[in-house]
């Protein structure tokens, strides 16, 4: 993975950007994708160091837009968590 200088400009969020799948209903994203959920699921519960959401798949399924309604369903019940700032651990890259 390639480095490039971090600017401000990589620090501003918009999450109110159109998907790709703006055609579909909302509820239709992920029929029957039981799996998807407990991922999830699993993954908000966790409260601990070192754990993330990773979500890939294909382009155009939802991916951007099923991610951020779940998270935006879990701040309604969780505290915001603090400002973080990820710098790279040169020391040991198993952790960066």
């Amino acid at each position: 993975m390639a480095w490039k200088k971090l600017n401000f400009e990589n620090l501003i969020i918009d999450f109110n950007y159109p998907s790709g799948t703006l055609e579909y209903p909302e509820e239709e994203i992920f029929i029957q994708q039981e799996r998807v959920e407990r991922a999830f699921d699993l993954a908000l519960q966790l409260d601990k160091e070192g754990y993330n959401v990773y979500v890939c798949g294909p382009n155009g399924i939802g991916r951007s837009r099923y991610t951020l309604k779940r998270l935006q369903e879990i701040t309604l019940t969780k505290a915001k968590p603090p400002d973080i700032c990820y710098v790279n651990n040169f020391k040991d890259f198993y952790r960066p």
